[in-house]
């Protein structure tokens, strides 16, 4: 009995002091949310010193509450720091609040610049391997000419229209283009290139892409296409001044995001390259790429 008298003591003693401690933590949850004047702020400084080819990104992502201050500036879509991908960039500016705080720069960049504005800090980053991307597919879409490959037909596809090409009129899945889509790791900035069906490829080519050493290729399904059992694998061959440099396939099963480290010619003074896309049964088999050249 004296034991049942203590552990309801006991109860009555944690309770409120657990709602207390509950109490102190919003708090200063509360306390650490960066007012809009903070926000502000922290854009008029990117904003000073922005320039183009930087990227911004909001550490962590969800921290965006003041985004509509950063507007006509480029905006990371990632949710999650990818500092492979951000490394293409110019420059990189951090904007960190709440949980990105402390922020640590990572290894490969270099702080051109720290400002700390009560509870947003604003960093800006210059990555080692920025200066070297000569070519970005995304960005150089446009001098691209885009082919469907039938067994005794091709169709060049002629409209450029909002960053995608289309073979004939405009269609809301059927082309090859620039598009924000959600891929297994969270939305990416890629080129979206759905295949067609029944073996029939789609050819995308740069003929005339600046000289480097490098080129690196990343691709994968998109989170749709992840979820579905529909469909079939896909091929994919990347060319390099018409030889074939890559031959792989990606298997309904492969939920990664995956990545194409291929060593370029360097005796050449333009390259050609050539990306090569089919499948048996296109359903839901959404195929999202994206590369660059690195000299």
């Amino acid at each position: 009995m004296k034991a049942m008298k203590r552990i309801i003591l006991v109860v009555l003693v944690l309770v409120p002091l657990v709602g207390l401690i509950d109490a102190g933590l919003e708090i200063h949850r509360v306390m650490r949310v960066p007012s809009l004047n903070e926000w502000k702020a922290a854009a008029d400084t990117v904003r000073q010193g922005y320039k183009k080819g930087d990227i911004v990104h909001f550490r962590p992502y969800w921290a965006d509450e003041g985004e509509r201050y950063f507007t006509g500036m480029d905006i990371d879509v990632l949710q999650e720091l990818d500092w492979n991908e951000l490394s293409t960039y110019h420059r990189v500016w951090i904007v960190a609040t709440m949980s990105g705080l402390p922020f640590h720069v990572p290894p490969g960049f270099k702080p051109l610049m720290v400002k700390k504005q009560r509870r947003i800090e604003v960093y800006l980053l210059q990555p080692e391997r920025a200066g070297h991307v000569v070519f970005d597919l995304i960005k150089g879409l446009h001098s691209a000419r885009v082919t469907r490959i039938y067994p005794h037909r091709t169709q060049q596809c002629t409209l450029f229209k909002d960053h995608h090409w289309y073979c004939g009129s405009v269609h809301p899945w059927q082309f090859v283009g620039e598009l924000v889509r959600d891929v297994v790791d969270g939305p990416r900035r890629v080129i979206w290139a759905h295949p067609l069906n029944h073996g029939n490829k789609i050819e995308v080519l740069y003929p005339n892409v600046p000289a480097g050493r490098q080129l690196e290729v990343d691709y994968g399904w998109s989170q749709r296409a992840v979820e579905s059992d529909h469909g079939q694998a896909v091929h994919f061959q990347v060319y390099t001044d018409r030889k074939l440099a890559i031959s792989t396939v990606l298997r309904k099963k492969n939920h990664k995001w995956n990545r194409l480290l291929i060593k370029l010619n360097t005796k050449v003074k333009q390259h050609r390259l050539r990306f090569v896309i089919w499948t048996r049964n296109y359903q839901d088999r959404q195929f999202c790429f994206k590369g660059w050249v690195f000299r």
